[in-house]
C-alpha cells in the first residue's frame, strides 16, 4: 500500500507549477503518489502535468472536464487516493525537502485513532524572498484524545490553523467527509470537522526551514481579493463552529480564547457589511447575517477585556466603538446599516 497520497489542484498557475511539483519530487520521503488534478485550466498547466507524469511513475494526472473550483479538485483527488495518509499542496506553493519525512515520522509511532493529524509550521511569502513564520511553536505539542483535541484547537486560536495544506491526515478521516463545492474558504468548513473527527493531533514546532510549508501570498489570489461572496461563505462556515462550541460543555476552553475567536468572527461580519451594497442582491443573505449577529449577541466576547489587553493602537482604535457601545453600534459604525435580526 502506498504510504502517502499528495493532492495538488492545478488551475492557472503556470508561473509557479514547476516550483511546486519539483519541491514534491525532491522530497527525501519517497513512498508517495502525486495526484495532479488539472481543474480545466485554460493555460498550459495540463500539458506541464502530463510532461511530469511521463518522467515519474508516481505521478497521476486527472483532467477535469469542467472547472469546479478548489474544493471539487481536492475531492477528485481524495476519491482516487490510495495512500494510508493524505496531504494537500496548493500549486502556487512549495515545500521543504524534509517536509513529508518529518510529518510522517510524527504520525507513524501511533496507531489509527491515537494521533491522526500532524501540522507543521508555514513560512508566508509575498512574492519576495523574505517571509515570516506562521505557527512557530517552541516544541511539539500532542493533543489527544477528542474532545481535548477540539477544545485545544479553539483555545489555541483555531483560525490560525484553518488551512488544509500544512498538515498530513490519516485517510480514514475523509470517510464521508469532503470539501464543500461551490464555496470559498472551504478550509474553514473542513478543518474544524477533521479536528473534531480525529482522535489526536500533533502540532510540530521545532522545525528547520527544510521541514516547512512555503505559502505564496499572491496579489490576485482568492484570499487577497475576497469580497462579499468569500466573506459570506467564511461566516457561513464559522456559524457551525460557534454552534458546536456552545452546544457542548467545552469547559476546558478559556473564556479569553473564546472572546478572541468571537472577536475575529465579529470583524469578519463587519468586513462583510462594508462590502455589501444595496444595488446588489446581497440583501437576500440577511438571514445568515442575522444568525451570526444573534450568536454574537448571545455569546459576545468581553471586548473591554480584549481591548485592555491589545497592545497595537490600530486594533484598539478599530474596536473602540465595540468596547464603548456594543455590537450593534460597532457594526453600524463600519457598515452604515443597521443589522436586521430575527
Amino acid at each position: 500500500m502506498i504510504k502517502l497520497s499528495i493532492i495538488v489542484p492545478v488551475y492557472k498557475v503556470k508561473p509557479y507549477l514547476h516550483d511546486c511539483v519539483d519541491s514534491i519530487l525532491a522530497q527525501t520521503f519517497r513512498d508517495f503518489e502525486l495526484i495532479l488534478v488539472n481543474d480545466y485550466s485554460p493555460d498550459d498547466c495540463g500539458t506541464i502535468c502530463d510532461q511530469y507524469a511521463k518522467q515519474d511513475s508516481r505521478i497521476r494526472v486527472i483532467h477535469r472536464k469542467s472547472n469546479g473550483g478548489l474544493s471539487a479538485a481536492r475531492n477528485t483527488g481524495i476519491d482516487v487516493a490510495k495512500g494510508e495518509f493524505i496531504a494537500f499542496v496548493d500549486s502556487d506553493d512549495h515545500i521543504g525537502k524534509y517536509f513529508f519525512q518529518r510529518a510522517i515520522s510524527l504520525l507513524e509511532p501511533y496507531k489509527e485513532g491515537e494521533i491522526d493529524i500532524a501540522e507543521l509550521p508555514v513560512e508566508v511569502h509575498y512574492n519576495i524572498p523574505a517571509g515570516y513564520l506562521y505557527g512557530n511553536l517552541q516544541k511539539n505539542e500532542i493533543v489527544s484524545p477528542y474532545p481535548q483535541s477540539w477544545t485545544t484547537w479553539v483555545a489555541q486560536n483555531g483560525l490560525a490553523h484553518t488551512y488544509a495544506w500544512n498538515k498530513v491526515y490519516r485517510r480514514y478521516l475523509f470517510n464521508n467527509l469532503r470539501f464543500p463545492e461551490g464555496h470559498l474558504f472551504e478550509d474553514i468548513y473542513t478543518i474544524p470537522r477533521l479536528m473534531k473527527k480525529s482522535k489526536g493531533v500533533i502540532f510540530c514546532g521545532d522545525t528547520t526551514p527544510d521541514e516547512r510549508y512555503f505559502y505564496r501570498q499572491r496579489q490576485h489570489s482568492i484570499t487577497v481579493t475576497t469580497a462579499y461572496r468569500g466573506l459570506y461563505d467564511a461566516l457561513h462556515h464559522h456559524l457551525w463552529v460557534i454552534d458546536e462550541i456552545y452546544s457542548q460543555p467545552y469547559k476546558e476552553i478559556p473564556q479569553s480564547h473564546l472572546d478572541r475567536y468571537l472577536l475575529q468572527v465579529t470583524n469578519l461580519l463587519i468586513d462583510l457589511l462594508r462590502h455589501s451594497t444595496s444595488s446588489d442582491k446581497e440583501l437576500q443573505h440577511t438571514e445568515l447575517i442575522g444568525n451570526i449577529y444573534n450568536r454574537l449577541q448571545a455569546h459576545k466576547p468581553n471586548i473591554r477585556r480584549i481591548f485592555a489587553a491589545t497592545p497595537h493602537w490600530r486594533t484598539r482604535l478599530k474596536n473602540l466603538p465595540f468596547a464603548l457601545f456594543g455590537l450593534k453600534i460597532h457594526c453600524f459604525c463600519y457598515s452604515k446599516r443597521w443589522i436586521k435580526t430575527s
